[in-house]
């Protein structure tokens, strides 16, 4: 073991730009593997605390929000077949300010959602 140290002493005191490349790359790539694992690990459990998480899809673009008009709900209910329920959700147009006397005030991000938002997504082991 202590010759093996002593040999990569020597090596990188030989050559020691070709090494501390080696040495840069090893440590770039390991970190993006690293960062890739994390994001597939989190990508993969989003929806594990759902009851019905197997059986939640999201509509929206990649960027922005795609605007569907709430009377479609019914069109898509009625014309997809398998569905057992569709939820609208959206947020507040601006982003409502709240302030009481002279104090700092508040910013709240509200999103609105139909009534079906609260039976659907139930949660595995809801915290109380």
């Amino acid at each position: 073991m202590i010759y093996l140290f002593k040999s990569l002493i020597r090596n990188f005191i030989r050559r020691p730009v070709i090494n501390s490349i080696n040495l840069i790359g090893l440590s770039v790539s390991l970190t993006l593997v690293i960062i890739l694992s994390i994001y597939c690990y989190s990508e993969l459990t989003t929806d594990d605390f759902h009851v019905n998480g197997d059986e939640v899809y999201l509509l929206k673009k990649e960027s922005e929000g795609i605007y569907m008009p709430g009377i479609l709900t019914e069109t898509i209910k009625n014309k997809v077949p398998g569905l057992s329920s569709v939820i609208r959700i959206t947020g507040s147009w601006e982003v409502p300010v709240f302030q009481v006397n002279n104090k700092e005030p508040i910013t709240s991000d509200l999103i609105f959602a139909d009534d079906d938002f609260s039976t659907q997504f139930r949660l595995v082991n809801p915290v109380i």
